[in-house]
């Protein structure tokens, strides 16, 4: 039952206390009320009361025909009522008011010897109860802003007939559904004061109705009459407090990459910009400035359900949570969606922009915690939204609101950063999409070189504590000696990886190609530091905040990369080719990790706290359908289960694929390496692939992986296996062709082999099988024979082509001997011409012109029929090597 205290036999106006500003103490309190009397929202004063046993000058304990109604009961003055947690919105007072009296009545909460005012109106329905409806009416992702806006606006002029029909029907569904609600009524004792005056109309309209008078003059009379009758009425009431009947409500916070932004379009429309939609056109849109901030008037739209390009990001994650509210598990969820350009403590400090304005997740929290069925909210932060989450905390903390937090769970959150970051600021690592079309990844390392949110992961001081061995490493090569004179041989501290990554102590020339490092953003990169230190990796949970870290591990992930000299042949035509020496960057793995964080910065928050490790490895060797890696680890159903015990305070692990102890891994791996315009596809013996067919990649392979770094390509592929492996050109220049053996953490260099300069018609084939690799078959101009042969270890192998071997094809060709014979002479004699050219010079014509000849009757006996095609080709193939 909602509140009504009025009824259309009696007007209900507000109760008068006489106001008088005494600034005295008195021995008994004073009455706080508004100081208007027709307005509950004006200023309050507060009134000393003057008469301590009776301060309201109450007249009667006759409550005349009306009485107090609380949850359902009807309550006698000085009762005692118990309601749950929380306090109560049911109360009523029910009965006939008296005809020709108006009833005025105020609330009072007894404030130790004051009386408190507590208004008691219902409020009207407000722009965020528009809101919350729309969505739920059109769904989480339709764009509602048109039609709360129409709704705000209150014109309907501009509008096309088949929007204002939805419209309506929006308006119906808010009809239905909007439920006001009166103030609630927390424990403590209460004192209602009723004041009934005898109305005496001295001014009178005879064509109106005295209520019509009263509402449209508010009050364009004067009554007169004796003392009036005042009543009032105490009760306590005490709050019971319930076993939860279901889990807290979730605030969501996603990962780097994984929430929509766009711009304003023309004409009104949202312009989005990522995910890109117009290529790299969208990406430059959302470059930044070297303080940080952006260039363009970016704004947030919600999280990033699939991609464009194949996959899923929250798509499954977004229903189950959804499924979650609805079966009653939790009362809400929220994913705070949020510009990930912007570091995770300024977003947390100064929230972020959406269309509608700021939004921040501090008033999230208290907006999801108002309802929740705990009445507080869990945090689950996944990868980046971690590092928010951390954020967030802090400034909960110093408002005096972490109360409102139960729970902060930790999902594959790089909490100390990770290597991959430092490849993906320097070389723009794991960023072009669609062989550069809708991402190039020179593009996105330009952009990213002044984003902030990116320096937030790279591997902090507290990284280099926790995991062993650098991040960056240096050959011995030519084109590291710059490298190593300033760092040594190996960069392992979080000053030195500064250093290294903006180039303060190498000096090395700012990046012409993607393989060059980069010039990182120094006031960024040592601001993400300083963060890290002081802020993050220290935050430990306030007492009451339980931590829950999920780790994944069982993928191979970089866990440093290694600057390496290749010798590389460029070519502007294919007969202007030239050798440079220049330096790579070589990413080296570790199977502790989900393919972008290493496991020990995933479990590295250092307070009190529950962990549990999914076993991504063996859910992509036996749970295929749901293999998943780390943007999208929380798509797989067993992570899900997780999140819902968590929720709940299951203590039993939801799958074989997750645990509360690690998991070690020592698997023995190969990388094969292209470092060249190619391309690399790997097939194992029950026909399974590897391989990149425009952005799509196919790791088929139980245990393989795909990934690309400037122009080098890199499969991953378990050493035990069997393989054929085809290397196709894409442009002209040279090929270096790689194998390292990895055992464990263990990375070691096994080949690599020089190729001879390449075209778009190149082709390599090589077979791994038995631990080691075949020699390397090359055919040059793809007619399909092979033209070189080389060993793993790069020596020429090729079988060498003579006139013995041109002399042997033609007498084993099927031919009368008066036929055979001209052929035969014909080879004799360029053979001669051959042998005496180096005396001679002269006679290298009379070879070429003896072997033009010889082609020429072959090509007549192919025409007659003498010789098959194929007897044919191959002794012209011989020719043409001899030449």
């Amino acid at each position: 039952m909602r509140i009504s205290f009025c009824s259309f036999s009696a007007l209900l106006v507000l109760f008068f206390i006489p106001v008088v500003v005494v600034h005295a103490q008195t021995p008994c309190g004073s009455i706080i009320a508004p100081s208007n009397l027709y307005d509950q929202n004006s200023a309050l004063i507060t009134t000393p009361i003057s008469n301590c046993v009776n301060p309201f000058n109450e007249t009667s304990n006759d409550h005349v025909s009306h009485a107090l109604v609380i949850e359902g009961q009807s309550i006698e003055n000085g009762a005692s009522v118990e309601v749950a947690e929380g306090g109560t919105d049911h109360y009523s007072l029910v009965g006939d008011m008296r005809v020709g009296f108006a009833t005025n009545m105020r609330l009072f909460l007894h404030d130790g010897e004051n009386y408190r005012f507590v208004s008691i109106q219902s409020p009207v329905i407000q722009e965020s109860d528009y809101r919350m409806l729309a969505l739920e009416y059109f769904g989480l992702d339709a764009d509602v802003e048109p039609y709360v806006q129409a709704v705000l606006s209150g014109n309907y002029d501009n509008y096309s007939n088949d929007f204002l029909v939805v419209l309506f029907s929006f308006f119906n569904y808010v009809d239905e559904h909007f439920v006001p609600t009166v103030p609630v009524l927390r424990a403590g004792t209460y004192t209602l004061v009723t004041q009934e005056d005898l109305l005496i109309l001295t001014k009178k309209t005879p064509s109106r109705s005295f209520f019509q008078a009263f509402l449209e003059k508010v009050i364009p009379f004067a009554y007169a009459q004796s003392a009036p009758n005042i009543f009032t009425f105490t009760f306590t009431l005490t709050e019971k407090i319930p076993t939860p009947v279901g889990a807290s409500s979730v605030l969501f916070l996603p990962g780097i990459q994984s929430s929509s932004l766009s711009k304003n379009g023309v004409l009104g429309t949202d312009d989005q910009i990522w995910l890109p939609d117009a290529g790299n056109q969208d990406v430059q849109q959302l470059a930044m400035n070297a303080d940080g901030t952006s260039i363009t008037d970016v704004h947030t739209t919600g999280i990033i359900s699939t991609l464009p390009f194949g996959g899923t990001v929250y798509d499954s994650f977004a229903r189950f949570m959804v499924g979650l509210v609805h079966d009653g598990v939790i009362k809400g969820w929220t994913p705070f969606a949020y510009d990930w350009r912007i570091s995770a403590i300024d977003v947390a400090e100064s929230g972020t922009k959406y269309e509608e304005g700021i939004r921040s997740a501090v008033t999230e929290i208290e907006y999801l915690a108002s309802s929740s069925y705990t009445g507080k909210v869990t945090i689950i932060g996944h990868s980046n939204g971690g590092l928010f989450a951390k954020a967030l905390m802090r400034k909960l903390e110093e408002q005096g609101k972490s109360n409102l937090v139960d729970k902060v769970v930790f999902l594959a959150t790089p909490q100390l950063g990770t290597p991959k970051a430092i490849g993906t600021v320097l070389h723009g690592y794991d960023q072009e999409k669609l062989g550069g079309w809708l991402i190039d990844d020179a593009v996105a390392r330009d952009v990213i070189q002044n984003m902030p949110g990116a320096y937030g992961l790279i591997p902090s001081q507290k990284y280099f504590d926790t995991v062993t061995g650098p991040v960056v490493t240096f050959d011995t090569g030519v084109a590291t000696q710059r490298f190593r004179n300033a760092y040594g041989t190996s960069v392992d501290s979080a000053a030195e990886l500064l250093q290294f990554m903006t180039g303060s102590a190498d000096l090395r020339p700012n990046a012409v190609t993607i393989d060059d490092a980069l010039k990182a953003n120094s006031s960024l990169l040592f601001t993400a530091s300083e963060e890290h230190r002081s802020k993050l990796d220290s935050w430990v949970a306030p007492l009451g905040v339980e931590v829950i870290e999920v780790v994944g591990v069982g993928l191979d992930t970089v866990k440093s990369f290694e600057y390496q000299s290749f010798t590389e042949k460029f070519c502007t035509l294919l007969v202007l080719c030239h050798d440079e020496v220049v330096y790579k960057p070589v990413p080296h793995f570790s199977q502790y990790g989900d393919k972008t964080v290493m496991g020990q910065s995933a479990e590295a928050y250092g307070g009190e706290k529950k962990k549990y490790f999914v076993d991504l490895k063996r859910i992509a060797d036996l749970d295929k359908p749901n293999l998943v890696e780390h943007y999208n680890i929380s798509e797989n159903p067993s992570v899900q289960t997780l999140i819902q015990n968590i929720l709940e305070d299951a203590t039993s692990t939801p799958s074989q694929f997750i645990a509360t102890s690690t998991m070690q891994y020592s698997d023995d791996r190969i990388l094969l390496g292209t470092h060249s315009p190619v391309t690399i596809e790997v097939t194992d013996q029950n026909g399974k692939q590897v391989k990149l067919t425009g952005d799509h990649v196919t790791e088929d392979i139980p245990g393989s992986s795909y990934t690309e770094i400037g122009d080098s390509k890199y499969v991953l592929v378990p050493a035990n296996g069997t393989y054929a492996v085809v290397i196709n050109g894409t442009a002209n220049g040279g090929l270096t062709f790689s194998m390292d053996a990895l055992h464990g953490e263990t990375q070691t260099k096994m080949h690599r082999v020089q190729v001879a300069t390449i075209t778009p018609s190149t082709s390599v084939q090589v077979a791994y099988a038995a631990q080691s690799l075949s020699n390397l078959t090359i055919d040059t101009n793809g007619d399909g024979e092979t033209d070189i042969v080389l060993t793993p270890n790069g020596v020429d192998v090729t079988p060498k082509i003579t006139y013995g071997t041109l002399k042997t094809a033609v007498d084993g060709l099927s031919l009368l001997k008066v036929r055979k014979l001209p052929l035969q002479l014909l080879v004799t004699l360029a053979d001669v011409f051959d042998k005496n050219s180096v005396k001679n010079p002269k006679l290298t014509a009379l070879e070429l012109s003896t072997l033009h000849e010889l082609e020429l009757l072959l090509s007549t006996y192919h025409k007659k029929g003498w010789i098959t095609q194929s007897e044919y080709s191959a002794i012209i193939k011989i020719i043409n090597k001899l030449k």
